[in-house]
């Protein structure tokens, strides 16, 4: 399973859109940076904004940055992998294809956890070079990580599609389009909503000081795992059936 897993990464890492990428994002929390600096600056250190900015930016990580990196790696990996018959040469590893689903599932996941850990330091860095300090820092980290569970989610979803379609360019497409419609519906339609993945992709929000009863948190914590299962079953029933 490691070598597997090293062998997913080793093709996510040495592609350089997900470089640019992590260059958009970083110019994206400078914009929030500056924003910061050039009223500390123009009122002479009068005004600073102490703000937690790793919290901040967290939303705009999980509900739309890291699903659209996650939407190009889980492609990448297995619509372009069938589409350009590299899955078949996986194939020929000594594993067997459920083994091969799951270490492409654990590469995307890892990459995900990287570049929210690289975002989460960005935003330490940024927040104390403006006179916010370090407040907060360990809740907010433990925020982070606790955000990257839900991640599982939006990956499972993504292969699911991609074996689905097997065309990186429909897969991409629909990826986006069907995340779109069940987030708006997890924003917008109270009924729906909780039975919803993307509606706990903030899932820090309910665990993390939130005065929720057990049951009510267990009840949320089953929509999350039970999704990951039916995703997760979905995907290896598919990829037995396929002809690769």
């Amino acid at each position: 399973m490691g070598i597997s897993v090293n062998k997913e990464l080793y093709k996510l890492i040495h592609k350089k859109k997900y470089m640019v990428m992590l260059i958009i994002g970083m110019l994206i929390l400078l914009c929030r940076y500056g924003i910061s600096y050039v009223i500390t600056r123009i009122s002479e250190g009068t005004v600073t904004i102490h703000t937690n900015l790793p919290m901040e930016i967290l939303p705009l990580l999980t509900d739309l940055f890291i699903p659209i990196v996650v939407f190009m790696a889980v492609t990448d990996l297995v619509a372009t992998g069938i589409q350009e018959d590299t899955l078949k040469s996986d194939f020929l590893r000594p594993v067997t294809r459920e083994t091969l689903l799951f270490s492409k599932l654990i590469a995307v996941l890892v990459f995900a956890a990287a570049y929210l850990i690289v975002f989460f330091f960005a935003a330490v860095i940024m927040q104390a070079a403006v006179g916010g300090g370090f407040r907060l820092t360990g809740m907010s980290f433990g925020a982070y990580i606790l955000d990257i569970v839900p991640v599982i989610n939006v990956i499972l979803f993504a292969m699911l599609i991609n074996l689905i379609t097997e065309k990186p360019s429909l897969s991409m497409l629909l990826c986006i389009a069907v995340y779109a419609v069940l987030k708006y519906f997890s924003l917008y339609n109270g009924s729906v909503s909780p039975i919803l993945f993307t509606s706990y992709l903030r899932w820090h929000n309910i665990v993390i000081g939130a005065a929720l009863p057990a049951g009510a948190l267990f009840g949320r914590a089953g929509i999350i795992f039970g999704t990951m299962l039916i995703f997760g079953a979905a995907s290896v029933i598919l990829i037995d059936r396929k002809n690769l």
